[in-house]
C-alpha cells in the first residue's frame, strides 16, 4: 500500500500486506466522500445489480488504502469533480470485476482458506481502534472488504489464465529494458524515520496542545525524544522503541508527512505535522542515498517487469472482450456507461484528472 505512514497500527499495515499479496489491478484515486440516495441501482452485470451503496463503500475503503482525502481539498468545484471521477473509475472497476466473476461462473477460483483470509483482514482492520474506526465512519463494511478480497483473486485468476504459456523475455529485451529505464531501476533513497503520533478524533485541540508541548520539551532539550515517544505516542507500533521506524522509500506515507519526512536534514525535529491520523513530530534518523543498479543485480525486477507489462496488455485485452460478451446495463443518469462520457470528458477540464481502475500493476 502506498502512502501510508505504516506506523498508523496493525490494521492498516494488514490491509497494506493484502493489497501485497494480493491485488492484481491497482491505481491511485482520489477520496469519494460520499452523497445521494444509497439505495439506488447503478448498474446490472447479468443478474447481478451493483447499488450507489456499495460503490461509495468501495470507494472509500480504495481511497483509504491510497492515503488521499479529497475533504482536505479547499476548492469546492474541483473537490467535487474529482470525487465525481473517482466514483466513476470504480464504477468501471466493480463492473469489470463482476464480467469476471461472470466469466468463471462455475469454477471455484478462490483458494481453500479464502474465508479465513477474508476473516484476517477484517480482524486485522477492527483491531486497530484509529484506523479500523475511519473505515467503518465511512461506510466500510465486512462485505465490502470480503469484496475487495474476491475481486483481487477475480482478477488474478484471470491473469494467469491470459498468461498461461507466456514466453520469457528474450535476453534482447532484458537488456533494451534496462538501457532504456536505468534511472528508474536504481535503488530509490531510503529514510529512517522516528514519530510521535498523538491522535484522537474526540479531543483534536487537546490533541494539537499535547503534541506542541511534547515538541517544545524536546527542542528545548528537557526530554529525549525516544522517552516521549514510550510515554504519549499512540501508535503502538513503534513506540515502544522509541519511535523508530524501518527505512523507506519516498511516497511510503500519507503525503503531509512523506513531505516532511524527505525534506528534513539528519536528527532535524519536524515542526507539528496533521495528518488524517492526528498530529505528528517526526526526526529523520539516517539517509540512504539512491543508487545505481547493474544489469545482473536489476534482472530479476527487469523479467517481472517485462512479464507483468505483457500479461497487462492481455488481461486488458480479455476485460474488455467480457465486457462486449456481457450483459451490462447503467441504471442511473449519476452513473453513464464508459461510451456516454466520451462526450463529456472531451471537453476543458481544471486539469486535474483520475487514472481509471485497472492500471498495469502487479499482474503475474
Amino acid at each position: 500500500m502506498k502512502n501510508h505512514d505504516k506506523s498508523f497500527g496493525r490494521g492498516r499495515k494488514a490491509l497494506s500486506m493484502a493489497l501485497a499479496a494480493a491485488l492484481a489491478v491497482s491505481a491511485a484515486l482520489a477520496l469519494s466522500a460520499c452523497g445521494g440516495e444509497k439505495g439506488r441501482d447503478v448498474v446490472r452485470v447479468g443478474d447481478t445489480v451493483l447499488t450507489e451503496a456499495q460503490l461509495d463503500a468501495y470507494t472509500e475503503l480504495m481511497m483509504a488504502v491510497q492515503g488521499i482525502d479529497f475533504d482536505t481539498i479547499p476548492d469546492e468545484s474541483l473537490r467535487e469533480e474529482l470525487r465525481r471521477e473517482a466514483k466513476l473509475s470504480m464504477l468501471d472497476m466493480m463492473t469489470e470485476v463482476e464480467v469476471t466473476r461472470l466469466h468463471f461462473e462455475g469454477k471455484d477460483v478462490m483458494p481453500e482458506d479464502f474465508d479465513e483470509q477474508v476473516q484476517g483482514l477484517i480482524d486485522s482492520v477492527n483491531s486497530d481502534a484509529q484506523y479500523g474506526s475511519v473505515l467503518r465512519d465511512r461506510g466500510v463494511g465486512d462485505d465490502t472488504l470480503r469484496y475487495f478480497m474476491e475481486a483481487q483473486f477475480l482478477q488474478q485468476a484471470l491473469a494467469d489464465e491470459v498468461s498461461e504459456g507466456l514466453p520469457e523475455p528474450t535476453e534482447q529485451e532484458i537488456r533494451d529494458y534496462y538501457d532504456e529505464n536505468k534511472d528508474s531501476l536504481q535503488i530509490a533513497e531510503k529514510r529512517a524515520v522516528s514519530h510521535i503520533l498523538v491522535g484522537s478524533s474526540e479531543h483534536k485541540d487537546e490533541d494539537r496542545e499535547l503534541i506542541e508541548d511534547i515538541r517544545a520539551k524536546i527542542a528545548g532539550g528537557e526530554e529525549s525524544f525516544e522517552d516521549m515517544a514510550r510515554e504519549y505516542s499512540t501508535d503502538s507500533s513503534n513506540s515502544g522503541n522509541g519511535g523508530a521506524m524501518d527505512p523507506v522509500e519516498r511516497g511510503t506515507f500519507v503525503t503531509e508527512f512523506d513531505d516532511a519526512a524527505f525534506s528534513l536534514g539528519v536528527g532535524v525535529l519536524s515542526d507539528v505535522i496533521e495528518t488524517q491520523f492526528g498530529f505528528h513530530i517526526l526526526r529523520v534518523d539516517e539517509i540512504q542515498p539512491a543508487q545505481a543498479q547493474a544489469l545482473e543485480d536489476a534482472r530479476e525486477s527487469i523479467v517481472q517487469a517485462l512479464v507483468q507489462s505483457a500479461t497487462y496488455g492481455l488481461f486488458m485485452e480479455r476485460v474488455t472482450e467480457l465486457m462486449a460478451e456481457a450483459d451490462i446495463e447503467y441504471l442511473s443518469e449519476d452513473y453513464p456507461a464508459p461510451d456516454e462520457r466520451e462526450a463529456a470528458d472531451a471537453e476543458p477540464s481544471t486539469g486535474a484528472g483520475i487514472e481509471a481502475l485497472p492500471d498495469e500493476g502487479d499482474l503475474e
